[in-house]
Parts: C-alpha cells; sequence; structure tokens
C-alpha cells in the first residue's frame, strides 16, 4: 500500500468522521516521522521489525504497509504493556488488512520475550518508555537484537517534553557503537555499526 493511501490518517477533519476518530489520533506522528518509518520498513521489507509502544495501530500499520507494497517477507512485533488500546489496535490493523505482517504482543517493553524468537532485527522503534531509566533499560535490552547496520528509531526525541528519552538517546551515542544519521522532527534515526 502506497503511503500516500494512509494520509487520512493525518487529516484531522477526516479523522473525526471515521470510526477510529473517536479514539482520538490513530498515529501520534507527524507525516515526515511516519514517512521515515514507512521508508526504512521498505528497507527492511524481508526483515524483522520490532515496535515498542503501539497505542492504537497507527504506526503499526505504516510499517506494515511498506512491507506491503513491496511484497516483502518482513514482520512485525508490536510490544504493548497496556491492554488500553490493545482490542482497538487488533481491530483495525484488521480492518487495513494488514494483519498477516504483524504480531501484538501484550508485554512489558524492557525485558527481551521469554522464547527468544525475535531475533536480528531490521530495526526496532522505541515509542514506549519516556523516562530516563525505562527507555535506557529498553534500549540494552533491545540492541543485542538489531542486527549489524540494522537502526534504532526513537521517538520524541529532544524535547522538552520527554528530557529523559533526549538524556537516554545521548547517553548511548557516546558508549555504544552508533551512530546520530538523522532528525526528522522527534524521531532520531540511529545506526548500529558493529
Amino acid at each position: 500500500m502506497k503511503f500516500g493511501k494512509l494520509s487520512w490518517m493525518f487529516d484531522e477533519r477526516k479523522r473525526a468522521t471515521t470510526k477510529w476518530g473517536k479514539l482520538g489520533s490513530i498515529i501520534i506522528q507527524t507525516k515526515q516521522e511516519a514517512r521515515l518509518l514507512y521508508k526504512m520498513s521498505e528497507k527492511f521489507c524481508n526483515s524483522t521489525i520490532v515496535e515498542l509502544g503501539r497505542k492504537y495501530g497507527g504506526s503499526t500499520v505504516v510499517m506494515a504497509a511498506a512491507i506491503n507494497r513491496q511484497n516483502g517477507t518482513g514482520h512485525i512485533y508490536s510490544i504493548d504493556i497496556t491492554d488500553d488500546h490493545y482490542q482497538t489496535a487488533k481491530d483495525f490493523i484488521k480492518s487495513m488488512k494488514m494483519d498477516s505482517y504483524i504480531t501484538l504482543i501484550k508485554g512489558n517493553t524492557q525485558d527481551y520475550p521469554n522464547d527468544h524468537t525475535i531475533k536480528d532485527a531490521g530495526f526496532v522503534f522505541f515509542d514506549a518508555s519516556h523516562d530516563f531509566d525505562s527507555i535506557n533499560k529498553e534500549f540494552n535490552t533491545w540492541f543485542p537484537v538489531i542486527q549489524i547496520n540494522g537502526f534504532m528509531i526513537v521517538h520524541d526525541y529532544n524535547m522538552d517534553k520527554h528530557p529523559g528519552i533526549t538524556k537516554a538517546v545521548n547517553k548511548f551515542l557516546k558508549e555504544k557503537p552508533v551512530k546520530l544519521i538523522e532528525r526528522v522532527n522527534r524521531s532520531a534515526l540511529i545506526q548500529k555499526l558493529e
């Protein structure tokens, strides 16, 4: 599915008239941030992708749409600790016909799944924890899962509202073999070098 077909998720007027609009934003990102996720999902369309934090599943659908457009064999593991939006996300993903690309997991994003099925990820999208200790633990938990030359995309970076994320990212950039490739609004694209 082309990125343009997802544009209604970013249109406040149309969003308000959809079944999903009554819930608020389907995707809490700018169009540019979502385009970054889409672009990276196209690049890794035959790889494992991990999403930490999903709310209603808007970003999950953006990534799955890119895999679909490339006829990829990749798979997204979307992990969120809350039950509050699980069914809504599941229903939304199914309505968009993207459920075959996605496994929804209810669990703590700071813990690696016990069955160790998630490995060799092309990238991990971090959008769950927002305090320093939690995001730092997520980074250390999921960094080994990312393939060499794979990526981390960290949402809400360099925002006054979430100083813990900025502090954790800056610490990680100094201590790990990673490089900040670009910033797109509130998202940081970081490459794992070794």
